[in-house]
């Protein structure tokens, strides 16, 4: 499979920006390294394909359109009432292996990888930040580690994430159509400067 290249590596400063103070309110960083598997099923055959990904990450594959299934490192979310995104290192070519063990007469597997960014959004200020770009309410209460949603931002489809809490504050993950990638992370990046913030890079 041809190389993923980042949509923003170059484009966006590391280090901090904005806002002066002791701790950065916000960290912004690029997911990288992972590849995005959509297992489309039929309305006959989702359950059945539902249980053979829980089979093949080691865990139930929750049926909630709220609630990612993590399992080591994988995630599997049900974004649609028979569609699965499979999220896991790209070195586990899980591509591959889901193409071999889902028939075409049970579920279509197509690789996303090169289709979206990953961004990473995390600090004691996240959530300001997320609630003025998306129409999602990230309170723990409603919205716990694990919660995904997606929604729009400019008028652009993402899918949010509560990946987990990192020393602890959130952390969440923002999957963006990579064509809006670069606009998208600048936006973001100037929004932020209002808390500071830090830019860095995962691998």
């Amino acid at each position: 499979m041809a190389e993923v290249v980042s949509a923003i590596a170059g484009h966006i400063a590391s280090g901090r920006h904005g806002a002066p103070g002791p701790v950065a309110g916000i960290r912004l960083g690029e997911v990288t390294g992972r590849d995005l598997i959509q297992v489309g099923a039929w309305r006959e055959t989702v359950e059945a394909v539902r249980l053979k990904l829980g089979v093949e990450m080691g865990a139930d594959v929750a049926a909630s359109p709220r609630m990612a299934t993590v399992q080591r490192d994988m995630t599997v979310f049900l974004v649609a009432p028979e569609k699965f995104w499979v999220s896991a290192p790209r070195a586990r070519a899980i591509g591959k292996r889901l193409g071999g063990l889902f028939p075409a007469v049970e579920a279509v597997v197509t690789e996303l990888g090169h289709s979206r960014t990953v961004l990473s959004i995390s600090g004691q200020r996240c959530r300001d930040l997320i609630a003025r770009l998306m129409a999602i309410d990230t309170h723990r209460s409603v919205f716990p580690p694990g919660s995904f949603a997606s929604s729009g931002i400019h008028g652009v489809g993402c899918l949010l994430h509560y990946a987990a809490d990192i020393d602890g504050a959130p952390e969440f993950d923002l999957y963006v159509p990579r064509s809006f990638a670069l606009s998208m992370t600048e936006a973001i990046a100037v929004l932020a400067e209002q808390w500071g913030y830090e830019a860095f890079r995962i691998r």
